[in-house]
């Protein structure tokens, strides 16, 4: 007698939450951010302003006191991005249980890739958004330096 593969119940489960994670990640990066967000100039000026206390505070050995850190609220942008991380991490636990439970293992383990996308796709463009911004800032340092002829 032959066993016959259970339905793909897990499978098809796991590939509806690796796709839904993977279009919240999409519309998120695409059409984000949806909470408001602070003036990039604003933003800029008060990191250089900074960066400068800090470094003159070095130069004539009193440093600056940095204020303590706050916890950041929760905004839309970081209630979606919990979604996918969540969703993405159900899709592959779900994943791993069709397997384990013995349903054809071809769009299983396409199902765990999707999920496994799901969850790396924020991070990579998290990263992608970091290079981009230090490659800014060290711009923005070397005009500086160039307008007030530092070391030259």
């Amino acid at each position: 007698m032959t066993r016959t593969a259970p339905r793909p119940v897990a499978t098809t489960l796991s590939l509806i939450l690796g796709c839904g994670a993977i279009a919240v990640a999409m519309v998120t990066i695409l059409a984000g951010p949806f909470a408001p967000q602070p003036d990039a100039a604003n933003s800029l000026g008060e990191f250089a302003g900074s960066a400068l206390k800090a470094a003159w505070g070095s130069m004539t050995d009193k440093p600056v006191a940095a204020p303590p850190p706050e916890a950041a609220p929760w905004d839309i942008d970081r209630v979606l991005a919990m979604t996918v991380s969540v969703a993405g991490a159900a899709a592959l636990a779900t994943a791993l249980f069709a397997l384990v439970r013995g349903e054809p293992w071809k769009p299983a383990t396409a199902t765990a890739t999707v999920a496994v996308a799901a969850i790396a796709l924020p991070f990579a463009w998290q990263v992608a958004l970091l290079i981009c911004g230090a490659i800014i800032i060290a711009a923005f340092f070397g005009a500086i330096a160039e307008v007030f002829d530092f070391g030259g």
